[in-house]
């Protein structure tokens, strides 16, 4: 493929929404698979971050932890939202 096409771009999307914890100052990323997710041998790699639960500061936005459910993923499973809680 040539560089810099649309097919060669390859992030993982975050598509529901994401959740605060405001006592502990967390918010938590569910993310998507990779693109072009349903055929993966051109992406190298395990796509950190996609697939995932992502717990961010939500002041600096650094993060603080994550947990990749699926490494490589070919079928298109997003981290499903989190349950709001009640201020």
């Amino acid at each position: 493929m040539a560089r810099g096409r649309l097919e060669n771009q390859r992030s993982s999307k975050q598509l529901v929404w994401m959740t605060i914890d405001p006592q502990r100052g967390i918010v938590f990323v569910p993310t998507g698979s990779a693109a072009f997710d349903f055929y993966g041998a051109d992406r190298i790699g395990d796509d950190l971050f996609a697939n995932s639960l992502i717990a961010l500061n939500a002041e600096t936005g650094e993060r603080i932890w994550h947990f990749q459910g699926v490494k490589h993923d070919i079928w298109d499973r997003t981290f499903p939202r989190l349950p709001r809680w009640s201020l």
